[in-house]
């Protein structure tokens, strides 16, 4: 084992320069290693001095000088580390020590660099820190999605590889495509999209069938006591996206939540309803891996309803602040839906209305909170 004897003294000014080249012999025989570092800056302790070291060369180095490692933060968290949109780009910053090239690749594959795996650096580019631009594609995932950003560089004597995390987040842009709900009848439920009309027992209006803020005139959570008259077609469920406004939660008390409810009249068919982040995810949380985050009612009636809450409390329906969320209903019973449009629903419309004269059920949907 080698020790090192230097005898050294350096003053650092506040502006050390930004690479400094730090030649240090080591006894026996006088050999050098010379360290091309980083900025040198006073350590915390008395005496110590610090910085990272690009690269290394020299008899001195001792063996394994020129495996491959990174920096203590390589590669960096993308900038931005949250993406707010379908799509998007973000920087990918890394520092590796003794490298000769680098590649880059992204799992899930809607993420990518140019090429798969992508070449960030090779020869001499290796030994500066390497900036790459990754793009993500969320636009056929759920809420949010995780992505792991892996660099491996190699070099003469070794090989290292590095991950980061980027979550891409879906925030406005155009709505995915829902699920589809298979029916025991055959076929599917789908969503209901487009203009329809609907009455709030003032007046009839037309209304876009996918948006909260438009059906309740108001945006998430609309106005209170608001009483809505939503047509159902028999093989259809309404899916009305809504975004739960930044700090909306700010200054709230703990016992704060808000609730959907069937109309006291009115009803023509026991209706489910779910909160969830996937589109027309009618699941149960409870036995599945769901994404309607414990929002779940199923064949309600009259005064049936769903509640939700803007804390966390013992798991029940808790809304997150500036994510973006589905109030799904269907004319069906949900017992046997399982997530990403597996198992079936009934349709329970035969049981008020039979024949083609109510083909399209009639349901009173009340928001109200407190």
């Amino acid at each position: 084992m080698r020790r090192l004897l230097p005898y050294v003294l350096i003053i650092l000014s506040p502006g050390a320069f930004a690479q400094t080249t730090l030649d240090i012999t080591v006894p026996p025989g006088n050999v050098v290693c010379s360290y091309t570092t980083g900025p040198v800056t006073n350590g915390s302790a008395p005496g110590h001095l610090q910085a990272t070291a690009t690269s290394s060369s020299g008899a001195g180095c001792g063996t394994g000088a020129g495996n491959v490692s990174f920096g203590p933060s390589s590669p960096a968290s993308a900038t931005p580390p949250v993406l707010t949109g379908n799509t998007g780009t973000s920087s990918i910053k890394f520092q590796a020590v003794n490298a000769t090239s680098c590649t880059g690749s992204i799992s899930p594959s809607s993420g990518s660099f140019v090429g798969s795996p992508a070449t960030l650096c090779t020869g001499t580019a290796c030994a500066s820190p390497v900036s790459a631009t990754a793009t993500f594609d969320n636009e056929s995932t759920t809420a949010t999605q995780d992505y792991n950003v892996t660099v491996t560089c190699t070099g003469a004597s070794g090989q290292a590889t590095s991950v980061t995390k980027v979550t891409a987040q879906k925030k406005g842009g155009t709505p995915p495509n829902c699920l589809f709900v298979p029916n025991t009848a055959g076929g599917s439920f789908t969503r209901v999209t487009g203009n329809i009309v609907v009455n709030d027992f003032h007046s009839n209006r037309t209304v876009d069938s996918t948006s909260f803020d438009s059906a309740f005139l108001a945006p998430w959570p609309g106005n209170i006591g608001t009483q809505i008259q939503f047509p159902v077609p028999r093989g259809g469920f309404i899916s009305l996206a809504f975004t739960v406004p930044l700090g909306f939660s700010v200054g709230q008390l703990p016992t704060f939540y808000g609730e959907y409810e069937m109309g006291a009249s009115g009803f023509s068919a026991p209706t489910s309803m779910t909160i969830s982040s996937t589109c027309g995810d009618f699941s149960n949380p409870i036995t599945n891996s769901s994404s309607t985050v414990l929002c779940w009612g199923n064949n309600l009636k009259s005064s049936g309803f769903i509640q939700w809450h803007i804390n966390s409390q013992g798991g029940r329906c808790s809304l997150v602040d500036g994510q973006p969320y589905y109030l799904n209903f269907i004319n069906a019973s949900i017992d046997n839906v399982l997530p990403n449009g597996g198992g079936s629903a009934t349709t329970t419309a035969n049981t008020k209305c039979t024949g083609t004269a109510c083909s399209d059920p009639v349901e009173i949907i009340g928001a109200d909170w407190k």
